[in-house]
């Protein structure tokens, strides 16, 4: 299974912490130089964004929202071209269970039926609970594979095995970015994959990293203050912070079974 690391270059902080995990866990992995939307101009972003889209959402589909889509679209081209089946995405502000080794390793081996599904190692769910069907699809180490009922909430693309002919698929139906990476049940709709699934116990989590999507304004004071207090890593305040952002993830990760 080839592994995907999504960091941005500037970005080193996190690149370390994901990458000093898996060395670790002696898992072989390559690094995939993310978009900074940011940085895109006009021209560029109208050759690869549907900008009538974005202009329907501009607070949810940011510039670094649309490099962040852009990227793993790149790195759906990467699956494409490459000889392996099935793939391993991460973006670089996770944090892994030491189960993911033999998951995955016999995931690989056995798991030719969910050929056309997603599997996400965690998520989140914007609205209530997650459903998630009782009845478990896969299971090793202590995780469960499980079919998600409702896929309209649900989000997240910080973990997720992907199959190489799902790839060509996403990259087949989006020539232009129109939505956010995880805004899976409009990839479903479309057809690039057929089911959603999730691993519960997580393997994996945030590491609760500083966001750089860009959905609060850096000239804010909100902004700055959090900024300021993530940069010199204050260490009650920077504690605190941790806290908040563990506490949000805790309450859109939680979990009921049908």
């Amino acid at each position: 299974m080839q592994i995907h690391v999504i960091n941005l270059k500037e970005a080193v902080e996190r690149r370390k912490s994901i990458t000093s995990q898996l060395k670790k866990l002696r898992l072989r992995y390559e690094i995939f130089e993310a978009v900074r939307g940011s940085s895109l101009s006009e021209k560029e972003l109208a050759e690869k964004v549907d900008m009538q889209e974005v202009a329907k959402y501009p607070n949810w589909l940011t510039p670094n929202m649309l490099g962040c889509s852009l990227s793993h679209l790149g790195v759906y081209k990467r699956i494409a071209e490459s000889g392996t089946d099935w793939h391993l995405v991460l973006e670089d502000d996770v944090e892994l269970d030491s189960n993911i080794v033999r998951f995955i390793d016999l995931f690989e081996k056995t798991g030719d039926r969910f050929q056309s599904h997603i599997i996400l190692l965690y998520g989140i769910v914007m609205s209530g609970n997650l459903k998630l069907y009782k009845e478990p699809l896969f299971e090793e180490s202590g995780r469960k594979v499980h079919k998600v009922l409702s896929d309209q909430h649900v989000g997240s693309t910080g973990a997720y095995l992907i199959h190489k002919q799902t790839a060509i698929k996403m990259l087949k139906n989006n020539p232009l970015v129109k939505v956010a990476p995880d805004t899976w049940h409009f990839f479903r709709d479309q057809g690039s994959f057929e089911q959603l699934n999730w691993v519960y116990p997580f393997l994996s989590k945030p590491a609760f990293f500083e966001s750089t999507i860009g959905y609060v304004k850096k000239d804010s004071l909100k902004y700055k203050l959090k900024h300021f207090v993530e940069k010199y890593k204050l260490p009650i305040l920077f504690s605190l912070l941790k806290r908040s952002r563990k506490k949000l993830f805790e309450r859109m990760s939680r979990v009921d079974f049908g």
